[in-house]
């Protein structure tokens, strides 16, 4: 008879199994349900109606949006009249499978989210509809997410209100070029959108304000579990995000009950619920590979680092905590980084050097940018005229985020360019990872035992 414990990952590693089968043939279909319409490849021109089913992202000069109708279509369209979410359309014009780029399948990318068909500058015109009450809920949050980005806009500088709408909304088109290609270039892109990290710091500053007006624990815990539901809605279902979302309700219930959070069984339920959600993100969605094995290089690699500088670490100096804080998060980067190294290179053709010099140098603004741009948002729908006034401290470290990343931009690209790994390759490096990470797991385990003895 197997153990509670044991039941636990029985039954989950069938569920993963049969998750895991289930996305593969959904990949399958997806693949051939495209070379079906590839084989049939001649532009569509008809008229439609339907209604704009997603977030309007605007360009330079254009529009794209997501046309539900019969079939959902990708829209690019000019830059006026503005269109938002929920806004009936009639359509008229050609629709034709998107084109695949030399390193990316577009079609399939887009196929995944059940989109098959793009047009470029269809005719359109206004009409008339009503959408289900679960859309007119979306409409009403899209609309509530419009106004805080003009919020953010109207009370601070450029680019300071670009990089705080992509921070708390997710509006990542909102950052300009210049800017992505640093991020991109100096290893910090996943610090300027919303993933893990956000929803643990803003989950945790929504708890600690609910502690501090003297909520009941359990009621406040729920009240952060509501919260964190509805931000989910309000910026997107990401994988990454819909993954860091569910871990942090896993605690949020974990501490409900008072039970102990085991950090395996969470992932490995996260990454059930997650596949149950989204079966094909196995094979298609790189945010959610990279979320898992970042998470699994958090959990795994991550507490290694504690093998190095023990007496450095128990010193009280100034230098040696400081010492101590840039090796800790030079080590979170390398086990970020070597638990999905072979994504990285296979998706980008390589990887930023600089990363690990500069995300200790910035991430420990990440807290004291997001807690006062939350609570700037929230005092300025009580007292809007004093608005300016809230976003001043969010202001200031905003600018020093780009201060202290500008001394690292070198002006050419700092990304090291490597050739992407075949399947043989992947397996055999993640074969030696994991064996390593063994031998030094049990060596740091064997060292916890003796200090727990001592």
């Amino acid at each position: 008879m197997l153990k509670r414990g044991y039941w636990f990952w029985f039954i989950n590693i069938l569920f993963c199994l049969f998750l895991i089968l289930r996305g593969f043939f959904d990949y399958q279909n997806l693949k051939e349900k495209l070379v079906v319409l590839a084989d049939d490849n001649e532009v569509r021109r008809g008229s439609y109606w339907g209604y704009i089913c997603s977030q309007v992202d605007r360009g330079e000069k254009w529009q794209r949006f997501t046309f539900c109708s019969p079939t959902p279509i990708l829209v690019y369209t000019k830059l006026y009249p503005e269109y938002s979410y929920g806004d009936f359309l009639s359509f008229k014009g050609e629709i034709k499978l998107p084109t695949s780029f030399s390193d990316f399948n577009y079609p399939l990318y887009l196929a995944a989210k059940n989109i098959y068909f793009i047009s470029y500058y269809p005719q359109l015109e206004i009409a008339s509809g009503r959408l289900k009450e679960k859309e007119q809920a979306l409409v009403f949050l899209n609309k509530v997410k419009e106004r805080a980005r003009q919020l953010f806009n109207k009370n601070l500088p450029e680019p300071e209100a670009s990089l705080a709408n992509a921070l708390i909304w997710g509006f990542k088109k909102d950052l300009f070029a210049e800017d992505i290609a640093l991020f991109r270039d100096l290893g910090i892109s996943h610090l300027v959108v919303i993933s893990g990290l956000h929803v643990s710091i803003l989950g945790g500053i929504i708890l600690l304000f609910f502690y501090l007006i003297a909520l009941k624990r359990r009621f406040s815990l729920i009240l952060a579990g509501i919260f964190l539901f509805v931000y989910l809605i309000f910026v997107g279902l990401s994988s990454a995000l819909l993954r860091a979302t569910i871990t942090f309700f896993l605690i949020l219930i974990a501490r409900y009950y008072k039970r102990l959070t085991i950090s395996r069984r969470m992932l490995m339920l996260t990454f059930n619920l997650v596949l149950t959600y989204r079966p094909v993100a196995l094979y298609l969605d790189i945010g959610f590979q990279l979320s898992f094995l970042a998470v699994f290089g958090i959990y795994y690699i991550y507490p290694l680092h504690l093998l190095f500088f023990k007496k450095i670490r128990k010193s009280s100096l100034l230098c040696a905590r400081l010492f101590s804080y840039f090796f800790s998060t030079f080590f979170l980067t390398l086990a970020c980084q070597l638990a999905s190294w072979p994504i990285l290179i296979n998706n980008f053709q390589g990887f930023s050097a600089l990363a690990f010099l500069v995300n200790p140098s910035v991430a420990w603004l990440m807290p004291l940018i997001l807690a006062p741009l939350l609570l700037a948002f929230l005092f300025s729908i009580f007292l809007p005229s004093f608005s300016f006034f809230f976003f001043l401290p969010a202001y200031f470290f905003l600018s020093l985020f780009f201060k202290i990343i500008n001394l690292f931009d070198i002006g050419n690209s700092k990304l090291i360019a490597i050739s992407p790994l075949s399947s043989f390759g992947i397996i055999i490096y993640y074969l030696i990872l994991f064996i390593s990470v063994f031998i030094l797991r049990r060596k740091y385990l064997k060292g916890q035992t003796k200090t727990r003895l001592l």
